[in-house]
């Protein structure tokens, strides 16, 4: 028999459909995480201003270049270098940001062209370097050129590859230098251009702060939190598998210590150092930790310990001051190395596995499945 009471009185009716469905929901519904703040913090406070640090870094080498290029004194060649390690610094933070406007026109490979694994983008440079191809000595018509002679990698050969030393005042090769001081301009350009579109009013900023129907990329701010987890975890993947196990091999007599990038400039350990504190940064300042659920919040103090004990590796190889290619060789800094992949193991884990469950999400295809 039907209530009549209810069905003469649609306000109650209502209002009894309002109420079994916060029965139903429980407290999940009052738990829902601000998934909006987190992605909105994750974006101002996090990857706009890396990418604007690497700008300014860049444009801080392509001077150090120009410095160099009409120096009469050998220390310009010193302060370069240095500047190349900011450089880095600056490119460790971003590196995991493989998505958005990075993307646009092969930007990501013209910053960083690399893995290299048949040593393709190499030959092109050094053959850059013996021909001295006026092509490349200017910005202009460098960055027409194959992505593989305009970043990163090709501007470590130029400071720190076989001949380098002839950039010294005593001497110095002009095109070399001009080459070099045309790859910082390269890269400020493109980290300027990456800048502006992650910050221009219909930006892709903009984008993930404003998830809907009509949105061409991501339809609710679980899916931006998504795209920010599947890149932390995939960097970390990176990490494991191509900068750290491929340099161990198989055994101490096995090493293949040139696999990372950086291992001219003697760099390996700042870039992966770079690359942990640039996800730590993204994780703590977007806040994500705030956002689990009371019950599960252990899961943010367990990421933090993994995190801590990687850093703490990392330091430790840092103070040995030892050459990175005899590291992977000698038993302790062997196994420390070998051990730097555990922690980072467990950080993957909570990150992609652990918080998505927590948020509801799912991450889905990694990019790097199939590699």
């Amino acid at each position: 028999m039907r209530a009549p009471h209810l069905t003469k009185a649609p306000g109650l009716r209502a209002l009894a459909a309002a109420l079994i469905g916060l029965a139903l929901a429980g407290p999940a519904a009052a738990q829902s995480p601000d998934l909006a703040a987190a992605s909105t913090r994750a974006v101002n406070d996090v990857i706009i201003p890396a990418y604007r640090a690497l700008a300014q870094a860049a444009k801080h080498q392509a001077q150090a270049m120009d410095r160099l290029c009409t120096a009469t004194q050998g220390e310009a060649l010193d302060a370069a270098r240095n500047s190349f390690a900011g450089l880095v610094d600056a490119w460790s933070a971003v590196e995991a940001y493989r998505f958005g406007p990075v993307k646009k026109a092969n930007r990501f490979e013209r910053l960083m062209f690399w893995p290299d694994r048949r040593g393709r983008g190499l030959k092109q440079v050094r053959k850059i370097v013996a021909t001295k191809d006026p092509t490349a000595s200017s910005a202009t018509t460098l960055v027409k050129k194959s992505v593989a002679v305009q970043g990163l990698l090709a501007l470590e050969f130029v400071l720190f590859g076989t001949g380098s030393d002839s950039l010294a005042a005593a001497g110095r090769d002009g095109f070399r230098c001009a080459y070099g001081k045309a790859i910082a301009g390269t890269m400020a350009a493109t980290a300027d251009a990456v800048v502006a579109d992650w910050t221009g009013a219909d930006g892709y900023g903009a984008l993930i702060q404003a998830p809907g129907d009509s949105n061409p990329v991501y339809r609710s701010h679980g899916e931006a939190i998504q795209e920010l987890l599947r890149a932390a975890g995939e960097q970390l993947q990176i990490v494991i598998d191509l900068k750290l196990t491929a340099a161990l091999g198989d055994s101490a007599s096995d090493t293949k210590p040139k696999s990372p990038p950086f291992w001219r400039s003697g760099l390996v350990l700042a870039n992966i150092s770079g690359n942990v504190a640039g996800i730590r940064a993204l994780h703590d300042r977007s806040g994500l930790a705030d956002l689990l659920p009371r019950e599960t919040a252990s899961s943010a103090d367990t990421l933090a310990f993994e995190l801590d004990q990687a850093e703490r590796a990392l330091a430790s190889l840092l103070a040995s001051d030892a050459d990175w290619a005899a590291l992977p060789r000698t038993k302790q800094s062997r196994d420390t190395v070998a051990y730097l992949r555990i922690p980072l193991k467990g950080a993957k884990e909570i990150l992609t596995e652990h918080y998505p469950a927590e948020f509801g999400l799912t991450l889905g295809f990694n990019s790097l499945d199939g590699d």
